[in-house]
């Protein structure tokens, strides 16, 4: 049984469906076209960062309290960055 098998019987476990077996998951997901994942050897975290670095963005959302001539005010701020 493959990793996504065994990942979606759990899930099912855990909504208390108990009488579905792995094969009967891994015949639903071949029916319907839709083959498991294939096993994916562990990587350091620099690989994934390099293997992905095109879609990553860096985020950071912070508070910033300024004087305004009708007092103060805080602001929300969302910051992200891109490198390309």
């Amino acid at each position: 049984m493959s990793l996504g098998c065994r990942r979606i019987l759990g899930e099912l476990r855990e909504l208390g469906i108990r009488k579905i077996s792995g094969s009967t998951v891994q015949n639903i997901l071949h029916e319907h076209g839709i083959e498991p994942a294939p096993l994916r050897p562990w990587s350091t975290w620099k690989e994934f960062i390099e293997r992905h670095k095109d879609t990553l963005y860096a985020c950071d959302f912070f508070t910033k309290e300024v004087w305004m001539p009708f007092g103060r005010k805080k602001f929300d701020i969302l910051t992200m960055i891109h490198n390309k």
